[in-house]
């Protein structure tokens, strides 16, 4: 079919462009107006708002379908990522809303399965390295801290923590200790599927790297290290995951309560020493190697008063033979926050399962789920009106749409002017005033209202996608990411 766009023609990708931008805008948008409502008293406006926040998805699904089929080689931006991973975890958000028309692909349960398999293994490498960086603590000289008391509390809080965690892993039957992580799962996506029985929506422990990886990235675009706010959100997203997923081994005990994650599990994250996340053998700089965005999550957690000196060396730039353990640290703020949640815990070790499951139940009712889930809606719009604002990442047409003028260009167009700019690149305001495209999609291929689901790697060979920023088009953190055609 004939192309019958009013654009001119030498304009064609930048326009496809500014509406890709703008339908991924209006589709973040959309998922927060969602989030926004679902906890209002008014199930006939949520169901309204979901309706319409699944129309926009879809709109933006079908026309990156068309994009990416049009341009297979076009570079996007970096800013584009950003927005289409705030996106994908607001979309799995509000996926567990009873009111989403949120309708997954037909592999979306395997994703699940595969994804959750590897948060589990990354939180276990994790404990495994805080671990290896507490003995090593322990054996360093005493001047290599700053007091007596500072080795002290170190190792108390570990103890705490262990205790606190112990007592609930004590059911735990003695296979699971065998349970390898390339066949760990979540209980969520097990289910079988079918129509009447649509997959799950992933735990809240599957979404909780999804936040860590949006926060580091914005964080590092910002240059702003994390505020007590950020942590206090994060601390109880994990609170939240671990009532969920507490909740679900005392109800599933037998097989099934190892393919879920424990209570030190979804508490996992952290400052660790670098060295000690990018191998298993730390001893050993030969084979140093550190997944860019574990290293930009892990910065989420340092303190940003150490005064710490890392020497660059090529094969290990953030290892520093020179820098001891005490100058690189944990920020204290966090440590204490993390602590505070994970106390909440704190039962007798001989407790039995409904002794647990009325602590549980009293959590619930402490830190109810839905004021949660309006708090972390809440801070994640400020972060995305900062990330928009400050970086003029604002999408051009939204630009256009919302203030009259082209911020980014620093300048205002109005009056003929402005009507002859929007007709170049075929754009119209009807009588309302709203603008509408003179673009014809009835030649672009046609797609259902579902989260398409595709690896980095499938990305990469469709359309080159990434050119640059904090990721480089290599590095493997992407690939088993759920992505809504790209």
């Amino acid at each position: 079919m004939v192309d019958t766009r009013c654009a001119d023609p030498d304009l064609q990708l930048d326009v496809d462009i500014m509406i890709l931008e703008y339908t991924l805008y209006q589709a973040v948008k959309a998922q927060f107006d969602f989030l926004s409502s679902s906890g209002c008293q008014d199930e006939a406006e949520a169901k309204a708002k979901a309706i319409s926040s699944t129309r926009v998805l879809s709109i933006f699904d079908s026309f990156i379908y068309y994009f990416n089929a049009t341009y297979p080689s076009h570079v996007k931006s970096t800013e584009f990522f950003n927005n289409l991973d705030i996106l994908e975890f607001l979309g799995l958000l509000s996926s567990r809303s009873t009111a989403s028309t949120i309708q997954f692909s037909d592999n979306m349960p395997e994703k699940f399965r595969q994804a959750s398999s590897n948060n589990l293994a990354a939180r276990r490498h994790w404990l495994a390295a805080r671990e290896r960086q507490a003995r090593k603590l322990s054996k360093q000289p005493q001047p290599a801290y700053s007091s007596f008391a500072a080795a002290a509390n170190v190792s108390i809080q570990d103890d705490v923590e262990d205790q606190i965690c112990d007592a609930w892993n004590q059911h735990e039957h003695q296979h699971q200790h065998q349970l390898q992580h390339d066949s760990t799962t979540s209980l969520a996506a097990s289910a079988p599927t079918t129509n009447e029985n649509p997959p799950p929506p992933p735990l809240l422990f599957d979404l909780i790297p999804r936040f860590m990886d949006v926060s580091a990235e914005i964080s590092a675009l910002l240059g702003h290290h994390p505020n007590e706010t950020w942590m206090h959100i994060a601390a109880q997203f994990m609170l939240q995951a671990s009532l969920e997923a507490l909740h679900a081994r005392l109800l599933v005990r037998g097989d099934s309560d190892a393919l879920l994650p424990r209570l030190d599990d979804c508490f996992a994250w952290g400052y660790v020493e670098p060295i000690l996340l990018a191998t298993d053998n730390p001893s050993s700089l030969d084979g140093c190697s550190l997944d860019e965005m574990v290293e930009l999550v892990n910065e989420l957690f340092c303190d940003p008063s150490d005064p710490a000196t890392r020497d660059p060396s090529p094969s290990c730039p953030w290892a520093s033979p020179s820098s001891s353990p005490s100058s690189l640290r944990e920020n204290p703020n966090w440590t204490s926050i993390r602590t505070q949640y994970l106390s909440e815990f704190s039962i007798a070790s001989d407790a039995s399962a409904q002794s647990q499951t009325c602590r549980l139940d009293r959590l619930t009712t402490k830190y109810p789920p839905g004021e949660f889930q309006q708090q972390l809606t809440s801070f994640m719009r400020n972060i995305w009106d900062l990330f928009c604002n400050q970086l003029n990442a604002k999408p051009v047409l939204a630009q256009i749409e919302e203030d009259g003028h082209l911020k980014t260009l620093g300048i205002c167009v109005e009056g003929a002017e402005f009507d002859d700019f929007l007709g170049r690149v075929g754009l119209h305001k009807n009588a309302a005033g709203i603008l509408t495209l003179d673009h014809c999609l009835d030649d672009k291929p046609s797609a259902s209202p579902e989260v398409r689901p595709q690896s980095r790697s499938q990305a990469q060979s469709q359309a080159q996608v990434r050119g640059g920023g904090f990721v480089s088009s290599g590095n493997a953190w992407r690939q088993s990411r759920l992505r809504p055609s790209i």
